[in-house]
């Protein structure tokens, strides 16, 4: 069993020695291969974007070259088409079919027609074309219904043969118009080889180029290397990043048509500065994957290397260190048996190494547990005869002790009843201090209040005396109208009287103009003069007996409100009076209350000052008992302290005999153990 039990523990140290730093390693050596894996990774894919992007940026650039040129050269064919037509418009008169044909000769031109506004060709270089009428969704049409001068069409393939043409339209002053055909092969080549799925296919001709397509700024696959996938709507994050926000945008992922992961890059596609799209090309990764797998490989084999050549030397190592430590374990096992007879050997003290160091710390140990055994050995001795004398002095003590704590006790709880009465006593007057004060604060309201209803009323007195004033003075000026009133009414008696007058003068006048008229009636021709005048004054006279009358209406009118005047005064003149009588008594009320409230205030004063000196009183008490209270509170606490404390001491020195008697027993227990040791 023993021998079983040695062999593990010798396993478990080589096992400690060797495999966990050789785990370690393991670790080590793979974790460095993942991280230069994934460096690697992270690096080829880096340089896989930018030169990605580099090469898509390329791409667009030549594209946008490309559509450039394309564009120079149809415009420059289409400026020598309508340089054409308007020469051959120029010689509108002199047209011929011969003239045309020596035209298209000098000109280098494959064909002229000229069209009537009906779509028929009038005159051509080419015989066969004369009488040809053009069907009405021809273009023609729409060119001739339109306001422009020159119309281009794209260049389009014969119906007889493989060649390609370019029409351009200028209009006949007659209405009609005039075509101009040129040969277009090298522009339809040109054309073809700039398209977007010529551009596409070519690129996929490259092995890195696993797919390539345009897409357009409504997301849709106008080119595509897969002719299949021609037409296809996208609505990846990516399409929509490039071709409609205008942003390079690449990322990676498994492109299911060639079973193969990719780089997908998208660059946006401007031409003359306008973004009409983007093109996107899919880089094949397997050069990035193989170039990571042979560095996991290269890695993994230098690993294996290091890993073999490490353990062989660990394990060398270890074997020795192992069959030392063997020699100390077995060593130590005698000491654990209490033997310290044995002796380590002299080669393993002598070794140069950290076990040599442990296997003379292993003696020196040793020597001093022996020097501890024997000093346990003479001190217990002494602690067993101590200990006994330790325990009957404490007995002795923890009797005086518990006599001294009841007394304590009983001391403590009287101190206690006295705080207790103490504290109720301050209860009490802090709560008559605080009554006191909030009389005090009403009393102090109601001098306020007091000095507030004096100024008050001082105040009213000075108003009422003032509204006194005002209503003696309306009374003298109501008699002043009354006066006023009474002096008109007799000048309008007077006027009355006058008026009569003039009205009876008025009368008279009249009358004697009436026969004044008769009289100058009868004076014929010479009474004349005479009667207009007697006409005239008759008039004035009627009109002065019509104002007087209105006079006397007006007056009568003025009268009777002068009369209702006078009653009106005479009924406000007795209101001023009574309110007048009213206000003196009124004003008499108000000087009774100003002697009262001034009564008031001197008690008020004497009330105040009374109870200012009670607030005192009352403060200085408070002080004193709560200085009592205080003491009696400190000598409570020192009394039930020196009660605790008596309890302790009781409780220690009951303690410290027990506390002697376990000593006692542990210096035998003590005594008995050491004597297993082998010392000599």
């Amino acid at each position: 069993m023993k021998q079983t039990k040695k062999k593990a523990t010798k396993m478990s140290m080589r096992f400690k020695l060797v495999t966990l730093p050789l785990i370690l390693l393991f670790i080590a050596i793979l974790g460095i291969g993942s991280i230069s894996s994934y460096s690697t990774r992270k690096s080829l894919i880096h340089q896989m974007k930018n030169d990605g992007l580099e090469i898509v940026s390329q791409i667009a650039k030549q594209i946008e070259q490309n559509n450039t040129s394309l564009q120079v050269i149809t415009e420059k064919i289409d400026s020598d088409i309508k340089q054409v037509g308007q020469f051959v418009r120029s010689n509108q008169n002199q047209l011929s079919p011969a003239l045309l044909k020596q035209f298209s000769k000098d000109l280098e031109i494959d064909e002229i027609n000229v069209f009537d506004k009906n779509g028929e060709i009038l005159y051509s270089n080419l015989d066969e074309n004369v009488g040809f009428i053009a069907p009405k969704d021809h273009v023609l049409f729409t060119f001739l219904n339109n306001q422009k001068d020159f119309l281009s069409e794209e260049s389009r393939k014969s119906t007889v043969s493989e060649n390609y043409y370019k029409y351009g339209y200028v209009k006949n002053l007659n209405g009609g118009a005039i075509q101009i055909g040129v040969l277009a092969n090298k522009l339809q080549a040109l054309t073809e080889k700039f398209d977007y799925q010529t551009l596409v296919e070519n690129l996929v001709q490259n092995k890195n180029i696993v797919y390539a397509l345009f897409i357009d700024k409504n997301l849709k696959a106008v080119a595509h290397s897969n002719k299949n996938r021609i037409g296809i709507d996208l609505t990846d994050t990516g399409s929509k990043t490039a071709a409609v926000d205008g942003k390079p945008y690449s990322s990676e992922f498994f492109y299911e048509g060639e079973k193969v992961n990719v780089y997908d890059i998208l660059y946006p596609v401007v031409i003359n500065g306008k973004h009409v799209g983007a093109i996107n090309v899919g880089l094949s990764m397997k050069d990035v994957y193989a170039s990571v797998k042979q560095n996991i490989l290269l890695v993994s084999a230098v690993g294996i290397l290091f890993f073999i050549l490490i353990g062989s030397v660990l394990f060398l190592m270890s074997n020795n260190i192992v069959k030392l430590l063997n020699s100390l374990k077995i060593h130590l096992n005698f000491i654990a048996d209490g033997d310290f007879t044995k002796d380590i050997s002299k080669k393993e003290l002598n070794r140069k190494d950290e076990l040599g160091e442990m296997a003379n710390a292993l003696v020196c140990m040793e020597n001093s547990v022996k020097k501890i055994i024997q000093n346990i050995t003479e001190k217990s001795t002494q602690t067993t005869t101590n200990s006994d004398s330790l325990a009957s002095i404490s007995e002795e003590m923890s009797a005086s002790s518990q006599e001294l704590a009841m007394t304590m006790s009983q001391v403590a709880d009287g101190a206690t009843n006295q705080s207790q009465d103490l504290k109720d006593s301050v209860d009490s007057l802090s709560e008559l201090k605080n009554n006191i004060e909030n009389i005090d604060l009403e009393l102090q309201n109601v001098k306020k209040e007091t000095e507030n209803a004096a100024n008050k009323a001082t105040i009213g007195e000075q108003e009422m005396n003032t509204l006194v004033k005002s209503i003696d003075e309306m009374k003298q000026a109501f008699e002043l109208v009354v006066g006023k009133v009474k002096t008109l009414t007799h000048s309008i008696h007077e006027i009355s009287g006058i008026t009569e007058i003039i009205c009876t003068i008025s009368e008279q006048t009249n009358l004697l103009a009436l026969n004044a008229a008769i009289e100058a009636a009868r004076a014929g021709e010479h009474g004349k003069g005479f009667s207009v005048v007697a006409e005239e004054v008759r008039k004035l006279a009627e009109e002065s007996k019509q104002f007087t009358e209105k006079i006397i209406n007006l007056v009568s009118s003025i009268t009777k409100d002068t009369n209702e005047m006078i009653y009106t005064s005479k009924n406000a003149t007795q209101s001023v009076e009574e309110q007048t009588t009213s206000l003196e008594k009124t004003l008499k009320a108000f000087k009774d209350i100003l002697v009262s409230v001034e009564n008031i205030v001197p008690f008020m004063d004497k009330t105040h000052h009374a109870m200012h000196k009670i607030i005192q009183s009352k403060d200085t008490l408070m002080e004193k008992v709560s200085k009592v209270s205080s003491l009696t509170e400190e000598n409570s606490a020192g009394i039930q302290q020196v009660s605790a404390s008596s309890q302790e001491l009781s409780a220690s020195s009951e303690e410290v005999a027990s506390t002697a008697q376990t000593l006692n027993e542990i210096a035998m227990h003590l005594m008995h153990t050491i004597e297993c040791f082998k010392i000599s």
